[in-house]
C-alpha cells in the first residue's frame, strides 16, 4: 500500500506540467498551468453473511487515483516590480534619471 501511494505521488509530480497562458491586464499577467495529483479514496462493498447468510455484511478497501485540476497564479508582468506591480524595471539601469516605464528612463533636470 505504501508503495502504491509513492508511485502516485511521484507520477502525480511527473505529471504536473506548465502551459503558461499568460493573460495580461497591464501590469498584472496571470499564468494557469494544469496539475495532477493522487487521492486516496475508500470503496465500501455490502456482502451476505452470518446465519444462513441473513445479515447485510460490509467490506473496506482504499485506493488511489489521479486527480485534475487548472490552477491560476497572478503575477506581474515582464518589466514590472513590486507588491501591486507599479515599480517598472530597466534593464540597464538610468544613471541620472528613474525609470518610468519598463526599460523606459526620464532623465533629471539638466541631463540628457
Amino acid at each position: 500500500m505504501a508503495f502504491q501511494s509513492s508511485v502516485a505521488s511521484a507520477l502525480a509530480l511527473i505529471i504536473t506540467f506548465l502551459s503558461m497562458n499568460s493573460l495580461s491586464d497591464g501590469k498584472f499577467c496571470t499564468s494557469t498551468y494544469s496539475q495532477f495529483f493522487s487521492q486516496y479514496g475508500v470503496k465500501r462493498s455490502v456482502y451476505s453473511c452470518g446465519w444462513f447468510n441473513w445479515s447485510p455484511c460490509s467490506r473496506y478497501s482504499g485506493y488511489y487515483y489521479l486527480k485534475y485540476q487548472k490552477v491560476s497564479r497572478r503575477h506581474c508582468c515582464q518589466g514590472w516590480s513590486g507588491g501591486q506591480c507599479t515599480i517598472p524595471l530597466c534593464s540597464g539601469g538610468c544613471g541620472n534619471g528613474e525609470c518610468t516605464q519598463p526599460n523606459v528612463c526620464k532623465c533629471f533636470r539638466g541631463w540628457q
